[in-house]
């Protein structure tokens, strides 16, 4: 919609602005004017969004949304539009439509006009006076229908198919309209590791950032250039060595900008010279050790070489504002885990972590259907379990079991419903509020346990066992048929043997092998109804008959070692009464043979209360062994029945009857109650019930007397103790999706959260600091009341473009609005300084810069509580490090609208669009420079000089006017320029200006590195996320210098750091000097060729478009034809490709020069160059001049390249000489604000902006 702001001021802008603001973003806007009034207009509509009236308005008449309460102190809402529209298509036009009625509301509603209005204004005069630009694609996106506003997206990398190529579809996305993309690969497996699925290897996490690469040169982002990408890997990866020199690689990741998270664990191991360990990140298991020292010496010759890669102190990251919600996940994640005999409740039954390591099989776990709303809930700040909250469990995938850690300390949490599970401190387990971690936990503390039946073994196969002795004989006899698998009547037999029955051995006098007995117990009921069972089946399944004694009303069956041997293949063992336990088998056993297990042994030992006076009722078992009362507790809560475990009587001495019915004193020892009521009672008598009717009847009949019905379960429990329990070896496992399992009946989290926070977005904007300082040229003072009015006005205007973005995805909408992250920055600091009449590099400049941000950050939060006020905080405040209650906090109590604030992010287009040199917090790249129009420029891609009237010189807007104020020193005006500009573009050294002036104007190269990283530590200081700054270094830095840098910033605590050595970096570098080359003797004109004595020559050349061939046809006069070729035929490059072929092949059939040919071929210059130094291919036109020059050197024609163009050496491409700008060709580039691509100061061009 087109709009006016009502009185708005003229823009003013510099030749060189109006042609970079004209380039970058004016497209369909005629002026400056529209392009701020269409940003200010569009952004301004979030008000109507947070107006109360906007449902009245028909704000979200006819689109898919929804609202989110945040209770966090007052009533506020978030509102989402993209979740259930799984189509990138129906999300684009849900949010046009959701965009057209803002509009029709602002055009049609006075009131919501006026709601609009209130800051239309001041967003456009922050715009247009330039105190204030938001990122690129806000400027360029704003009010149009791509309406994406973000500059940048973090995206998670998973270990799998899956979550890859899910990675690669939001990458296509993101960089379709415009963004950029982060990505950490270090969840995926190394290279050569195994594949289960496909019983192949792994080809490394490298393998797939070349994919990520690739697909960046097939999506053209909706902006107006290809996608920029960060790839991080940490130090521990097991392909960390080639990461380091992989972009010295020609052609390699060529769209990626690269770095290696570091700690301070890998730089003590530098200073102390010791190994490190090498993880395979899909098992957590140790693959190798490396030197740390040498692993450093290399990333810093890698970096003294090509600039690459950078490097990022990931755990100061972590510590820092930079990660304001831990409790939604941590950059790197710890690895919390479980003791070996804790069991995981998975697809094949309860098994313990220890013996699924061993197995190393595929598994699923189950998990409980509370734990994403308790995540959603924690992150927005409100009770997690709530009425209504969906119980259940739900089986998810998850890696293969891996052993964490050896020899670990452990702690054993004990609940008052009994349930124990053993782990290291930092492990977490959820309870009603969310997650929290062991250490932090006490008694009293309610945790959650599993809410729903989970899954038994659908394997039915007996363990493997084979019959000796007279079983196997009466086996071969047909007098006896094993079972080879389970059944309930199997579990019955368990069950009632591990209740009323025994094992004993007697070993005969001179042997070794012991008679063993198992003897089984029958009460009256019991031996009328059960004995006969077990009866007919051991003598089917044995050919046993055994014996029967009776005996005071109660009947004893006995058999002989046959049944034993058998019984002890499913994990029956002679064992006395206090080690009883749950026979091994029957853990992996399918749910028919547990719930007959689970029934004969409550028949046997359970008994039935019935208390009519209070209507109360329980079925109980009891027992003197904890252990297996304890592991019944856990077969029952896997069925969805909660029960409790009491000590009902300490042990102790007792008088009862002997055998003779006289007193005798007995010891006795602990004995313990399993207790069911509420809705268990009742699920038990359903699912598994007694075996005698007798009890069976007079549960169910008390359960009919509940009119009301039963009590339902919370399926939470309150911790009794936390106990340290000594050290062993940890395991644990990797639940992608809901980061959760079940262990020990105990809802907990598992070993990886997400390594970054998924999905994260960036919304930056900066301030122009050199705007705020008042007073004359040189001694001027920042108007500190202005600035913050500024920040305030900025911090909203932030705020709004996260309710108005468009996100590309629905996963990443739901974390920028639940963190509302903004990135307040600045820019202009050297201007900013001349002003103020500190040296940039000075201890007063340090000082100074580490004062303004400080006034800057905490303005910023201030703004943002005073938003929050009026919006609401942030969803995800619960939990992070402003919540006192939280064990994330860090001292700064606050409710801010925002939970980080400022970022120092690289600024180069709008720097120079708003008409500064000194982008972001980065010295002057030059202070006067020549500058070309097109006609020069068109000469220099040709290889001419550039006439003298083409040409002219761009001088700093300060310095200029110093020099003028000084009688230019003293110089003529141009002289002077001419002067600067051979002394590298800079003042200092130049003995006519006066040191004072000198010491005011620095470039890039005039700091010194120990400076250049002192100021970004001084900003850093005072900023919530990190600083994106370059560490300029000159031509003749050693590697030495380098290593020096990275230990100076990991001291001074920075987050990250990017060097670049002049010269370090081979793209789009040429060494063209005009005029300079020595003038070569013209040759005659050769006859045209005739076609015999033909010999042939074949090149295949790397290019940016793919490989080109190339066949050269010569005689003894030389090559006459060329044949160039590359695939895919049919496609417009092909086409074009043959053609520079067929025209070559006319010209040197008609007698033409071909070393003559060759400087023109090299002159050409690509969009898609490729490799390095003097492996570099500028483009296709040059690899075909590498290829002739390369034939007629082989054929003898020329000796050198010297024969070709005069000069030492036929490379323009010699990376210590001029740069040039890709876009433009201009000269006047810089590498700065950490961006691994060239910034032009003449056209604006720059892959971070």
């Amino acid at each position: 919609m087109k709009t006016t702001t009502l009185g708005r001021k003229p823009v003013i802008l510099s030749e060189n602005q109006s042609k970079v603001i004209k380039d970058k973003y004016l497209r369909d806007d005629k002026t400056a004017e529209d392009l701020f009034e269409r940003v200010a207009h569009n952004i301004s509509l979030s008000e109507l969004i947070f107006h109360p009236d906007a449902e009245k308005w028909g704000v979200f008449e006819g689109v898919n949304y929804r609202a989110a309460e945040n209770k966090t102190g007052s009533y506020h809402r978030t509102i989402f539009f993209h979740e259930g529209l799984g189509e990138s298509s129906e999300r684009e036009a849900n949010f046009i439509k959701f965009v057209a009625n803002l509009e029709k509301a602002y055009k049609n509603i006075d009131a919501a006009r006026e709601a609009a209005d209130l800051w239309k204004t001041g967003f456009y005069n922050m715009m247009s006076e330039f105190n204030f630009l938001p990122n690129s694609p806000t400027l360029m996106n704003a009010g149009r229908d791509l309406q994406q506003l973000s500059a940048c997206y973090v995206l998670p990398v998973p270990d799998s198919m899956e979550g890859i190529a899910k990675a690669l579809t939001a990458q296509s996305l993101i960089q379709k309209s415009g963004g950029g993309t982060g990505f950490s690969f270090c969840r995926v497996r190394p290279k050569g590791d195994t594949v289960k699925k496909t019983n192949g290897v792994a080809s490394g996490a490298i393998s797939f950032m070349k994919l990520f690469d690739k697909l960046t040169d097939v999506v053209k982002q909706g902006g107006t250039r290809r996608g920029a990408n960060m790839g991080i890997l940490p130090y521990w990866h097991p392909e960390i060595k080639e990461f380091i020199t992989i972009k010295s690689q020609p052609g390699v990741l060529e769209n990626f900008n690269i770095s290696i998270s570091l700690d301070d664990k890998f730089f003590k191991a530098v200073e102390n010279n010791t190994n490190y360990d090498l993880v395979n990140p899909r098992t957590n298991k140790t693959t190798g050790t490396l030197k740390a020292r040498e692993v450093f010496n290399s990333i810093v010759d890698s970096a003294w070489a090509t600039g690459d890669p950078g490097i990022v102190f990931i755990d100061r990251i972590n510590e820092t504002n930079s990660n304001p919600t831990p409790e939604l996940g941590q950059i790197e994640s710890t690895n919390p885990c479980f003791a070996g005999s804790v069991r995981l409740a998975t697809d094949r039954g309860l098994l313990t972590f220890e013996e699924l390591f061993i197995d190393k099989a595929e598994i699923a776990v189950a998990t409980d259907k509370r734990v994403p709303a308790i995540r959603e809930a924690q992150a927005g700040g409100r009770t997690a379990v709530a009425v209504g909250t969906e119980m259940g469990v739900a089986l998810k995938k998850a890696v293969p079991v891996f052993k964490t850690r050896k020899d670990w300390t452990v702690f054993t949490l004990e609940t008052e419903h009994g349930f124990e599970v053993t782990a290291t401190e930092d492990h977490k387990f959820f309870t009603p509020d969310g997650t929290v971690e062991l250490k932090n936990l006490k008694p009293g503390d309610q945790v959650l346990i599993q809410s729903g039946a989970g899954a038994w073994s659908r394997n039915h196969e007996l363990p493997p066992f084979t019959a000796e002795n007279k079983l196997k004989a009466r086996t071969e006899r047909g007098e006896a048929v094993l079972p080879k698998k389970w059944s309930r009547e199997l579990g019955e037999l368990l069950g009632w043997l591990t209740g009323d029955g025994w094992v004993s051995a007697e070993t005969p006098k001179g042997r070794q092998v012991p008679n063993y007995t198992v003897g089984l117990m029958y009460g009256d009921e019991e031996k009328k109804i059960l004995a006969p069972k077990f009866r007919t089946l051991i003598k089917q399944w044995t050919g046993l008959e055994g014996s029967e004694i009776e005996r005071n009303g109660t009947l004893a069956q006995y058999y002989k070692s046959g049944l034993y041997y058998f019984l002890n293949s499913l994990g029956v063992h002679q064992a006395n009464g206090l080690k009883k336990g749950v026979p091994e088998a029957l853990w992996s056993a399918p749910r028919e043979a547990v719930l007959g297990f689970l029934s004969a042994l409550f028949t046997a030992d359970g008994t039935v209360n019935i208390s009519k006076r209070i209507r109360y009722g329980s079925i109980r078992l009891a027992n003197s062994s904890k252990k297996l009362l304890q592991e019944v507790q856990l077969l029952l809560l896997n069925e969805g029945i909660v029960s409790q475990l009491y000590l009902r009587r300490k042990a102790g001495r007792k008088l009862m009857p002997d055998s003779e019915r006289n007193p005798k004193l007995y010891s006795f020892s602990d004995q313990y109650e399993l207790i069911i009521t509420r809705q268990s009672r009742a699920r038990f008598l359903e699912e598994i019930g007694f075996l005698t009717p007798a009890k069976q009847s007079k549960a169910i009949a008390f359960e009919t007397t509940l009119t009301r019905g039963a009590y339902r379960e919370s399926f939470t429990t309150r911790i009794k103790s936390i106990c340290p329990a000594g050290r062993t070896d940890v395991y644990c496992t990797t639940e992608p999706e809901t980061h959760s399992l079940i262990s020990a009946g105990i809802i907990s989290g598992n070993c990886g959260e997400q390594p970054l926070l998924p999905w994260e977005s960036c919304n930056l904007g900066s301030i122009n600091l050199a705007n705020y300082v008042k007073g004359g040229l040189m001694h001027g003072e920042l108007d500190w009341e202005r600035l913050a009015t500024t920040v305030a006005t900025a911090v909203r205007f932030l705020d709004n473009v996260i309710e108005i973005n468009n996100y590309p995805l629905p996963e990443i909408e739901k974390i920028a609005k639940g963190n509302r992250k903004i990135g307040l920055g600045v820019m202009g600091w050297a201007e900013t300084a001349v002003k103020l009449g500190v040296a940039y590099d000075s201890p007063a400049g340090l000082k100074k810069a580490e004062e303004v941000m400080k006034f800057i950050n905490d303005k910023a939060l201030e703004a943002s509580e005073a938003l929050a006020k009026e919006r609401g905080v942030f969803q995800n405040w619960k939990g992070s490090i402003y919540d006192t209650e939280s064990r994330n906090f860090r001292g700064i109590a606050a409710k801010p609208r925002n939970a980080s604030r400022t970022t120092i992010a690289p600024t180069g287009t709008i720097a120079i669009a708003a008409g500064l040199q000194g982008s972001g917090i980065e010295p002057f790249f030059a202070i006067a420079y020549t500058r070309y129009n097109a006609r020069a420029l068109d000469a220099i891609k040709n290889n001419q000089d550039a006439e003298a009237k083409d040409t002219f010189f761009e001088v700093n807007t300060l310095f200029k006017q110093v020099a003028k104020e000084h009688g230019y020193f003293g110089l003529e005006e141009k002289n002077l320029w001419k002067k600067i500009e051979c002394n590298h573009k800079a003042v200092r050294g130049i003995s006519e200006i006066p040191k004072k002036i000198q010491d005011l104007f620095p470039t890039a190269h005039d700091v010194s590195v120990e400076n250049h990283i002192k100021t970004q530590a001084a900003f850093q200081k005072h900023v919530d996320n990190a600083v994106s700054k370059t560490i300029n270094m000159s031509t003749s830095a050693k590697v030495e210098d380098v290593k020096n840098c990275y230990l100076l910033a990991h001291k001074l605590g920075c987050k990250g750091l990017t060097v670049y050595r002049d010269g370090c970096k081979a793209q789009q570098v040429l060494n063209i000097t005009p005029g300079t080359q020595p003038q070569t003797k013209p040759k005659k004109k050769k006859a045209p060729y005739q076609s015999f004595g033909v010999s042939s020559e074949y090149f295949q050349l790397k290019t940016g478009y793919g490989p080109l061939h190339v066949h050269i046809n010569y005689n003894e006069h030389g090559p006459y034809q060329v044949f160039t070729n590359m695939p895919p035929l049919g496609t417009e490059i092909s086409g074009m490709t043959s053609l520079i072929g067929i025209l070559l092949s006319k010209y040197l059939e008609e007698g033409g020069d071909p070393i003559k040919i060759i400087k023109h071929l090299n002159s050409v210059k690509g969009d898609r160059p490729m490799g390095l130094g003097e492996n570099r291919i500028n483009s296709v036109a040059h690899a075909i001049a590498v290829a002739l020059r390369s034939h007629l050197k082989r054929t003898g024609i020329i000796a050198t390249d010297q024969e070709i163009n005069g000069q030492e050496k036929l490379e323009l491409w010699e990376a210590s000489r001029t740069q040039y700008c890709p876009k433009c060709y201009s000269s006047n580039v810089s590498y700065e604000s950490g961006c691994s691509g060239p910034t032009c100061h003449d056209c604006g061009y720059s892959e971070c902006s």
